[in-house]
């Protein structure tokens, strides 16, 4: 989204702004998507630099835990009690011409209230709260996890879980690594785990303090380093490597050399706990977790820590 600079002038105590004010840009349709929901069982779109609700749609059925907008605008995850539901984000702003009017005809044949705004996929499966959710960077495909100790990853075209991952603890946070290919999660029982996706499991299991619920993971956006927050108000910072160990026909040396464990993996402070690379294939790809520091954020329960997107 581009961005562009205005200068303003806040109201005066008369209400009249300075007549050297230069107005704001009207952005676009959908430039900037503002999007709330809590538990009054409503989910509200607004128009950002009006504080206008331009839609509110109701969720009925319970309050709604996790809001997630896929990366390309198109559409919103909302996350409740056992189910997740997509909304297109076009049609619940009433944009979108010919086809707006299409879906409002086959509405009124469905027997649907005019104006009511209905879920394009509704994903169904978890037992309990959906409590996190986060897309695939093309938007393809997304991962929820809930307080069942499930992560379970969805194509957008399927009302079917594409894979269930066992997290054995209620889920409180994942993340999509930058790469695509894997997933970081974390859960109430202290553990930080790495999916990896071409493999179809977990390949690193962290455990910065035992029985420590981790609240909250953030990985920055060139997957150097993830950083970990849990109920205690304590913070977590490792360094990421990863690389691609030796093919068969480079020598032994260098199949050592390139192999062998970084310092510091397994052995993370607190008491973490990293997996044994062992039995990775020649070619294969690994990752390290290197711990780098531990501090202090907060005195009491930490409910959310997170990168910047530039990693600066």
């Amino acid at each position: 989204m581009a961005t562009s600079t205005t200068t303003s002038t806040m109201p005066s105590a008369t209400g009249s702004t300075s007549s050297s004010a230069v107005p704001a840009a009207v952005p676009d349709d959908l430039s900037v998507l503002l999007v709330t929901a809590g538990y009054d069982h409503t989910i509200r779109f607004w128009e950002a630099w009006s504080g206008i609700c331009s839609r509110t749609i109701q969720h009925p059925d319970s309050q709604v835990n996790r809001l997630a907008i896929s990366p390309d605008k198109r559409y919103l995850a909302s996350c409740g009690v056992g189910v997740v539901r997509l909304y297109d984000c076009r049609s619940a702003l009433g944009i979108g011409g010919g086809q707006q009017q299409q879906q409002q005809q086959q509405q009124q044949q469905a027997g649907v209230a005019p104006g009511v705004t209905q879920p394009v996929a509704t994903f169904e499966g978890h037992v309990g709260n959906v409590t996190c959710v986060a897309w695939h960077c093309e938007g393809k495909w997304l991962v929820t996890g809930g307080e069942d100790g499930m992560l379970r990853i969805w194509d957008t075209r399927s009302p079917r879980p594409q894979r269930v991952y066992d997290h054995r603890s209620p889920v409180n946070d994942v993340v999509v690594h930058p790469n695509q290919g894997e997933l970081i999660s974390c859960d109430a029982g202290g553990s930080i785990k790495i999916w990896d996706l071409g493999e179809n499991g977990c390949s690193h299991e962290l455990v910065p303090e035992e029985e420590v619920g981790i609240r909250s993971v953030s990985v920055a956006s060139d997957g150097s380093c993830l950083v970990a927050g849990n109920n205690k108000g304590n913070v977590y910072v490792w360094r990421i490597q990863s690389g691609s160990y030796p093919t068969q026909g480079e020598t032994a040396e260098a199949g050592k050399s390139a192999g062998k464990p970084m310092p510091g993996e397994g052995q993370g402070q607190g008491g973490d706990q990293g997996s044994d690379r062992g039995g990775q294939q020649p070619g294969g790809d690994f990752t390290d977790l290197q711990p780098v520091t531990k501090f202090r954020a907060h005195d009491k329960y930490l409910i959310r820590c997170i990168l910047s997107p530039d990693v600066r």
